[in-house]
């Protein structure tokens, strides 16, 4: 479906913006090993650094949602950025582990409490029960070309220099420029009132009350849990390769940009249209989530049994296009229940703070199985 040039612009910008936000705290999906040599840290640690962003991200979701109801989006976009790019400019600087959790904390605020809600309300209020699974598409491919782009550099620089430390200085700062792109197009390009429409008005606290009273919104947010929960053991995917069939770091940067990028680019583009065309993400969802888990069970029995890096690779890459498409359309789900314009923030903070929570509690379980089974640890981890 065709969409006009405005909402695409911003869709355009908003998709700069969370390839910015979450930089540093995503960019261990295709850098584990380079964060780790870089920071000086342990497995342990570095799932304590996301666990913090996690847990203020899991209090930062409902608030975060009730402000995006209540206050200009613009305003608060524009500040969130700015703020990001301040925050990855100072953890360029390769700081303590204690200062390197305080940046990740306030990073949790700046891209949970107040980019994403808002975001995701404009993707929201852009789409209809037409046009929805190919705005939350294209948003998705669009975060998977940004980020390419920038794991490209990345990784070129690191093939050229052999250096974690100013590979990591070079990644980090470029998320840093993002962020200062995006904050300059939203301030640009972008109208609250253009957007929303006249419905955009200040709600009061009881209204977080009724949404959470509201059993659509439970069910949205736990089928979003359940998928969240195998796209975060994704992250596992870089140290595995290297622990389990010794791949070389350059080859285990290719194939983390094709999941962490590629793959996300095509899933947002395919799960979008599919869609559109069932006209019920969740009917999609239904469908794909089991595959996932045949895929995981799969990929247990080559470990133990047949030791195949081939077949390894097939099943991840095929994991992760999956579990990366059902994350792409989830939040269609609040699209297609037609919440009214006023509390959508509040809904897609109840619904994330439920469903993404698994980013405060999962690494530092992920890090002691690392840290105490070794290579065995992935199994458990994907069990």
């Amino acid at each position: 479906m065709k969409i006009e040039k405005k909402k695409l612009s911003i869709i355009v910008l908003l998709a700069f913006g969370i390839v910015g936000s979450y930089g540093f705290p995503y960019m261990k999906g295709t850098f584990y090993n380079i964060m780790k040599e870089a920071l000086n840290l342990t497995d342990r640690q570095l799932g304590n650094v996301w666990s913090v962003f996690g847990i203020i991200g899991m209090i930062s979701y409902i608030l975060g949602g009730y402000v995006a109801d209540r206050f200009s989006l613009k305003k608060i976009i524009i500040i969130a950025l700015i703020s990001s790019a301040m925050l990855h400019i100072w953890m360029s600087f390769v700081p303590t582990y204690p200062v390197v959790l305080g940046i990740s904390a306030l990073m949790g605020i700046s891209a949970i409490f107040a980019f994403f809600p808002s975001s995701s309300k404009i993707l929201s209020c852009l789409g209809d029960a037409n046009s929805s699974g190919s705005i939350f598409g294209i948003y998705y491919a669009l975060e998977g070309l940004g980020g390419m782009i920038v794991n490209f550099i990345g990784s070129r620089f690191y093939v050229i220099t052999d250096n974690e430390i100013q590979t990591f200085v070079v990644i980090v700062r470029l998320y840093a420029f993002l962020n200062v792109v995006a904050a300059y197009g939203i301030y640009k390009k972008f109208s609250d009132e253009v957007v929303l429409g006249e419905e955009q008005t200040s709600i009061s606290l009881k209204v977080l009350g009724e949404v959470l009273r509201k059993k659509q919104v439970w069910r949205i947010a736990l089928l979003i849990l359940s998928n969240f929960v195998l796209y975060c053991s994704l992250t596992y995917i870089t140290p595995y390769l290297t622990e389990v069939y010794d791949m070389p770091q350059n080859q285990v940067i290719f194939w983390g940009i094709i999941r962490v990028n590629i793959l996300a680019l095509l899933a947002g583009i395919i799960f979008g249209k599919i869609v559109d065309y069932e006209q019920v993400a969740m009917k999609v969802i239904k469908k794909v989530m089991p595959v996932q888990s045949i895929c995981l069970g799969m990929l247990i029995f080559n470990h133990v049994y047949l030791k195949n890096i081939i077949i390894a690779l097939i099943l991840l890459m095929a994991f992760a296009f999956l579990a990366t498409g059902v994350k792409v359309i989830s939040l269609v789900l609040v699209s297609e229940a037609e919440f009214s314009v006023t509390i959508i923030g509040t809904v897609i903070g109840v619904v994330s703070f439920v469903g993404f929570s698994p980013d405060a509690f999962l690494y530092p379980l992920a890090g002691w199985l690392q840290e105490r089974y070794m290579s065995q640890s992935y199994i458990y981890l994907f069990l």
